[in-house]
């Protein structure tokens, strides 16, 4: 594009490189200049047009999808009273969602077919033990004070609920393999 041709303008500004270069340079120096009010001007934007920032947040997220799950991770970390605040209000608000998933995963359990007494439970963290406490993660190795129970082949793929197939795992792996099958995660992971 060439400054000055008729196609280089919208909306009465010319849009070529070299103008686009400068408006962002001129938009850097007045923020420079006035932080506090430049902050300002965009809650107030933000507050005033929401649908235009949610679609402008959904579009850029739909194009950077790893960018915005590591601004999403890093938000966690930094943040995690104020996570943990907003999920417990969305908790409180989908109450009726909860329970119904509750009684799904305890419907799936009932019907797998089994049962894992504590006493069984606790010989199984026993044998996964180790020195002061720690009970080792069946697929990291790494110790944890609070194993989970996780059925080797998943409830949901069809899995019985029984000692043979739970191991005590940490929370992180337990969470990452999630439904899928042990050999399949493995998979995942190491690819």
């Amino acid at each position: 594009m060439v400054h000055g041709s008729r196609s280089t303008y919208v909306n009465h500004r010319c849009r070529c490189n070299l103008c686009k270069a400068a408006s962002a340079s001129y938009s850097r120096l007045r923020y420079a200049r006035d932080p506090d009010k430049m902050r300002l001007r965009h809650r107030l934007y933000r507050q005033k047009y929401p649908e235009r920032v949610a679609a402008s947040v959904a579009r850029w997220e739909a194009t950077h999808p790893e960018s915005a799950r590591d601004r999403a991770r890093q938000y966690k970390f930094w943040h995690p009273a104020r996570v943990r605040e907003s999920q417990q209000h969305y908790a409180q608000n989908h109450a009726a969602h909860f329970a119904a998933k509750e009684a799904l995963r305890r419907a799936r359990q009932a019907n797998a077919g089994g049962t894992v007494t504590a006493a069984s439970w606790q010989a199984l963290q026993d044998a996964y033990g180790l020195t002061g406490g720690d009970v080792l993660c069946a697929y990291c190795s790494r110790g944890t004070k609070t194993p989970q129970m996780d059925h080797v082949v998943p409830l949901a793929r069809g899995g019985h609920h029984a000692a043979d197939n739970l191991v005590p795992v940490c929370g992180q792996c337990n969470s990452r393999k999630g439904t899928k099958s042990l050999l399949l995660w493995m998979a995942e992971a190491n690819a």
